[in-house]
């Protein structure tokens, strides 16, 4: 769930303030702007160390990939926006990942409360 609570600050950072010369470069820009960037990062680093703990298969993959996008916007910019057509099909897929998971998750939990019962 704290992917998806980072995923709209991302993609609105990506939209409003990201230009060829990089991320938060113009100095007109609100301050907000800086606190909405932390909330969806922290959402990000939280979603990373949720998947790390959790046994999902090929856990370090969804793992790496947002601390990439992460790394991607905050420290190389994006690269003036070039690294997005790499960073949104990542954004989706890391999607169908959660949602997969939270359906694992839930179903797992019914077949337990199912046992339980019986």
């Amino acid at each position: 769930m704290a992917y998806f609570g980072g995923v709209p600050g991302d993609v609105w950072c990506a939209m409003y303030h990201i230009c060829m010369d990089g991320h938060l470069y113009h100095k007109e820009m609100p301050r907000w702007w800086l606190y909405a960037d932390f909330i969806w990062v922290a959402a990000f680093v939280a979603a990373a160390v949720l998947f790390l703990r959790s046994d999902v298969k090929r856990r370090l993959i969804p793992f790496s990939l947002l601390l990439f996008l992460v790394f991607s916007r905050m420290i190389v910019a994006s690269f003036g926006g070039g690294l997005l057509l790499i960073e949104f099909p990542i954004l989706i897929y890391l999607a169908v990942i959660a949602v997969l998971s939270i359906r694992r998750v839930r179903r797992q939990h019914k077949i337990e409360i199912h046992h339980e019962a019986a």
